[in-house]
């Protein structure tokens, strides 16, 4: 499985294919996606709800939204993979 280009989604698009996305927030999970066939990972700051329970997303801060990540690409090194974090959490 090769990992999907901006232009390989540009072109599904324009087909009407549909893109798979999934959330993945460590290793095993990314592992599990990967080899499901999913186009691509979202690691989002909605770890922390669901992983550290946090009644909000602000109290995420840069570095463990660096360390999911990294994690979730040793699991799914041929998955695009996309960050994301609010901007109130990392503004100084």
């Amino acid at each position: 499985m090769t990992k999907k280009s901006i232009l390989d989604f540009q072109k599904m698009k324009k087909e009407g294919e549909k893109v798979t996305w999934l959330t993945a927030y460590d290793y095993p999970t990314a592992l599990f996606e990967e080899r499901a066939g999913i186009d691509m990972i979202l690691v989002g700051d909605s770890m922390g709800n669901c992983v550290y329970g946090y009644s909000g997303t602000l109290p995420v801060t840069m570095e463990q939204c660096i360390v999911h990540t990294e994690a979730v690409r040793r699991g799914a090194p041929n998955t695009r993979t996309k960050s994301f974090q609010a901007k109130p959490n990392y503004q100084s």
